[in-house]
């Protein structure tokens, strides 16, 4: 029921047609997440469920957290708790339901102050992180 749901609200962000890029939005150091009624981009790259639920999809400008009634944005400030980049190539929930972020500029975990850890990876220099190509996201 839960995934249905999860589904069906992604279904809805996608084909409502009000999703924008909002000009500066989350750009300041240390800002938090932007609460938003909007997707931050158009271009969805992909979509994960997290263990509560929630229903987080990257874009191309940044990466959002569905909730019932608007979205969570978060975007790359600059900060090292934030993002690595904006630019989401994918989002996965790994077996112990830890959230990871693969972005252009290397790979991110989401932690329990709502922010991120970057994660080194080695032997990706130049190139994107794909979970989807060993089904694993980084053992740290």
């Amino acid at each position: 029921m839960k995934t249905g749901l999860a589904l069906l609200i992604v279904l809805a962000a996608f084909l409502s047609g009000r999703a924008q890029t909002l000009p500066n939005a989350g750009t300041e150091a240390g800002a938090g997440p932007l609460v938003s009624s909007d997707l931050s981009n158009q271009h969805v790259t992909s979509f994960a469920e997290d263990a509560f639920g929630q229903v987080w999809i990257s874009t191309d400008r940044g990466l959002n957290k569905a909730t019932i009634d608007s979205y969570h944005q978060y975007f790359s400030t600059g900060d090292s708790s934030s993002l690595s980049d904006n630019r989401i190539h994918q989002v996965y929930r790994d077996s112990r339901d830890r959230l990871w972020v693969a972005t252009v500029n290397g790979v991110c975990r989401y932690n329990a102050q709502d922010g991120f850890d970057r994660i080194p990876v080695e032997g990706i220099e130049g190139e994107c992180p794909n979970f989807s190509k060993t089904g694993k996201a980084p053992s740290s």
